[in-house]
């Protein structure tokens, strides 16, 4: 994943056996025996890159109930950021099944990712997404899939804390909302979130109308 550029053509400071995309591909197909999609624009940037090898293609196959998409930072070279698709075994252990390389998270760029994931293999078992914060396009990555995408418990606490400062509430109002999604997302059985929803939505008796409708979206966003 280190071996690829934005550009198709390098200045000539740059070795351009190592960077050089079509030299890239040529690896990953030839020597990994790769299938490799590219995503450019209209004058021809690079824009994106998805891959799979044939074990990939295989565990999803055998695994394809859950997919869990996570992105991560300043892992490559460039510094671009890189989405990894897993599933868990029958082991409960994680298994790779595609490999993505962004130069930006669009909407547009993002929707093609996904999508071309799903040309690429059988969703028709997959039940839910599982993704490691809110990315953009959620409906229309949702639709691509037809399953629901999920924030996982860790970013969607930390969303609706990041959120819910911005909002203008009193700090009571504020350590109550927090506390009452806090008990909703570690809630043991249905009856007790559903207890905890209530209280949550008592909160309109707190603040304003118009705040309190901002409040009922945080919770709808992460819930």
């Amino acid at each position: 994943m280190r071996d690829v550029h934005n550009l198709n053509k390098l200045s000539k400071d740059v070795d351009k056996t190592r960077n050089d995309l079509q030299s890239v591909v040529n690896i990953l197909k030839n020597e990994f025996g790769c299938s490799v999609n590219l995503h450019k624009d209209n004058e021809d940037n690079f824009l994106g890159l998805f891959f799979q090898d044939e074990s990939m293609k295989v565990n999803f196959d055998r695994f394809p109930e859950i997919l869990f998409v996570d992105a991560t930072y300043k892992v490559n070279e460039l510094r671009i950021p890189a989405y990894i698709f897993l599933v868990e075994d029958s082991l409960g252990q994680s298994e790779v099944v595609g490999v993505a390389l962004m130069v930006n998270e669009t909407k547009e760029n993002l929707a093609w990712l996904i999508g071309t994931f799903a040309e690429e293999n059988p969703t028709k078992k997959l039940r839910v997404v599982m993704a490691d914060k809110d990315i953009n396009e959620r409906n229309r990555i949702s639709e691509l899939l037809g399953v629901p995408i999920l924030i996982c418990l860790y970013h969607a606490l930390k969303i609706f804390k990041r959120e819910l400062s911005t909002l203008s509430l009193t700090p009571n109002i504020k350590d109550a909302a927090k506390g009452l999604f806090e008990s909703m997302c570690y809630a043991y059985t249905k009856s007790d979130f559903e207890r905890f929803e209530k209280e949550f939505q008592t909160l309109e008796s707190s603040a304003c109308l118009n705040t309190t409708i901002k409040i009922g979206n945080l919770f709808l966003k992460n819930g």
